[in-house]
C-alpha cells in the first residue's frame, strides 16, 4: 500500500522542463559555470567552511581574532553575493522558480 501511494505521488508530478540556455553569449557562458557540478560543490565547501567560522566567533575574543573573521566574513559575503548575481544573469526570471534560490536570496 505504502508502495502504491508512493508511485502514486510520483506519477502526479510533472517533470519540470530544463532551464533554457540563454542565447547571449555572455549569458550563456554564465549559464554553463553556475550550472556545472563543480560550482555546487565550491558553494556547500564554502557555506561549511563559513559555519566554521561562525562557531569560531566568542565573545572572549581578541580584537586581533575579531579583526581576522571579521575580514574572512567580508570575503564569504562577497563570493556568496557574486554567486547569487551570477545565478541571476544566467537563469533570468527562472532563478526565483527554484526554491533554494529564493532561500539563498533572503538569506
Amino acid at each position: 500500500k505504502k508502495y502504491y501511494n508512493a508511485m502514486k505521488k510520483l506519477g502526479s508530478k510533472k517533470p519540470q522542463k530544463p532551464i533554457p540556455r540563454p542565447e547571449n553569449k555572455f549569458q550563456g557562458l554564465v549559464f554553463d559555470l553556475v550550472n556545472k557540478q563543480f560550482f555546487d560543490i565550491f558553494i556547500m565547501v564554502l557555506i561549511c567552511l563559513n559555519m566554521v567560522t561562525m562557531m569560531v566567533e566568542s565573545d572572549e575574543q581578541s580584537e586581533e581574532m575579531e579583526f581576522i573573521l571579521f575580514w574572512i566574513n567580508f570575503v564569504f559575503i562577497v563570493v556568496f553575493t557574486a554567486e547569487c548575481i551570477l545565478k541571476l544573469i544566467a537563469l533570468r526570471h527562472y532563478y526565483f522558480g527554484i526554491g533554494w534560490n529564493i532561500f539563498d536570496f533572503v538569506v
